[in-house]
């Protein structure tokens, strides 16, 4: 959620915000192609710190 609310918050406020949120979370896979590379990031699922269930994270799969 955390890419997809910077680009949410990017996104011109005269769109409402259910709108808004829809057109970040298509995006967000775009904008991690432009800041990683193809190929160079991941999404894992891992258990959520607070309550039941797990949520995604997007990390970077390259080597330093």
């Amino acid at each position: 959620m955390g890419v997809q609310s910077v680009l949410m918050d990017s996104l011109p406020t005269v769109i409402d915000t259910r709108e808004r949120k829809e057109m970040a979370y298509r995006m967000v896979t775009r904008a991690m192609n432009e800041v990683f590379g193809e190929g160079n990031w991941a999404s894992e699922k891992r258990e959520k710190k607070s309550g039941p269930g797990q949520t995604t994270w997007l990390v970077s799969t390259q080597s330093r």
